[in-house]
């Protein structure tokens, strides 16, 4: 059998000591934390957004911008945003909308969040209806998707051009700086 000396023998206690004081700590703070009334999920996050995206270029690609308008479950718009791009595709300027209008919205931890487009393409590639190819979209499409697992529900909705006309209007003003 292996004899140790006290001074070891003693710093070995200590040691063993601390380490019992620390799980004796660490389990009182779980038992504490654990009395702690927490929100489950549902009740954390709150309402339902509609979400109206837009996004243009001139020459395709050219000049381009995107906006957006967010509504909440009254009805009462609650954010706009627009935003100036130098050069992209149509297409890149509607995904670029739809990104910008994601990140805002997930500012308002919706339960439930609706979002309205006027290109077809992107609602069914959003839906997984059509792939996304091009290489550039796919970076924004795949953006989105990482951002849209933080909202418990989703849909999405292809609008005539007529129904989305304040989103239209902020990417032409993206478009033209003002």
């Amino acid at each position: 059998m292996l004899k140790l000396t006290r001074t070891v023998q003693k710093e070995l206690d200590q040691k063993v000591n601390r380490v019992k004081q620390s799980d004796f700590i660490n389990q009182a703070v779980l038992e504490a934390l654990s009395q702690v009334p927490t929100k489950n999920e549902s009740e954390k996050r709150k309402g339902e957004y509609s979400v109206y995206t837009d996004g243009g270029a001139r020459g395709n690609p050219g000049i381009a911008g995107c906006g957006g308008v967010i509504f909440n479950e009254k009805e009462s718009k609650v954010a706009e945003f627009k935003h100036f791009i130098s050069h992209a595709t149509n297409n890149e300027a509607e995904y670029t909308a739809l990104l910008l209008g994601v990140e805002e919205v997930l500012t308002y931890a919706p339960e439930k969040v609706v979002f309205y487009l006027d290109s077809e393409l992107i609602v069914k590639q959003m839906k997984g209806e059509y792939k996304v190819k091009k290489t550039e979209l796919k970076k924004i499409y795949l953006k989105v998707k990482k951002l849209l697992k933080e909202i418990p529900e989703i849909s999405f909705v292809h609008i005539p051009r007529e129904r989305n006309q304040l989103a239209d209007k902020l990417a032409n003003e993206a478009m033209d700086g003002k």
